[in-house]
């Protein structure tokens, strides 16, 4: 493998993809140089560091309805959604500075814009236009559990919310060529698994 691999983990709040991200990061390393990443490629400053002020704390992981925002204005939308979506683009430097091999995995990424509930205002053109300019996943996985059994595990959203979210992913995401929806009913490995199968590693 002379290239570098890009996969994303989505899915709702309290779904477990940071943990299934987490993991197939930790059985990766063992054969790969991996490197673990976040939302944003990081290349443009966050909004917050421009615009001189602290960093929001988000609510603590668990707590219930913490991923129960109001939607954003169309305006902020539409500006963080043009930020980021600059910050994606440019994630264009970082794959093609990698070194051959490497793996660079995102639990939460730009397509979080196309399902969140922070964006419903956002009109869909936007980040679908900066997600055609910029660097395409080998993979972008929604790994889909019971939406009361994530609820009961992490009410960070209600039952309805995860299940709508989960409909908003696959209805968005089911257009590009690298999204595939896998069955994690059986558990953190098994989903490991499943992603390694299909992205051959």
């Amino acid at each position: 493998m002379n290239r570098a691999r890009y996969i994303v983990v989505v899915g709702p709040d309290g779904s477990g993809k940071t943990t299934v991200a987490d993991r197939l990061a930790e059985v990766l390393a063992e054969n790969y140089s991996v490197r673990r990443m976040n939302f944003s490629f990081g290349i443009m400053p966050s909004v917050s560091r421009v615009l001189g002020r602290a960093p929001q704390k988000a609510a603590p992981e668990g707590l219930r309805n913490a991923g129960m925002v109001k939607p954003l204005r169309s305006a902020k939308s539409v500006f963080l959604g043009i930020w980021y979506g600059i910050d994606h683009v440019l994630g264009r430097i970082t794959l093609h500075r990698t070194k051959p091999g490497e793996v660079i995995i995102f639990a939460r990424s730009y397509h979080d814009f196309l399902y969140q509930r922070a964006y419903l205002n956002l009109h869909r053109a936007v980040p679908r236009l900066f997600l055609a300019l910029g660097p395409k996943p080998d993979l972008v996985a929604l790994p889909v559990r019971d939406a009361v059994a994530v609820h009961h595990a992490k009410p960070e959203l209600t039952i309805e919310e995860i299940s709508e979210q989960y409909h908003r992913i696959t209805d968005e995401l089911e257009c590009y060529c690298y999204f595939t929806c896998i069955d994690a009913s059986a558990g953190v490995e098994d989903t490991v698994r499943q992603i390694r199968k299909r992205t051959k590693l």
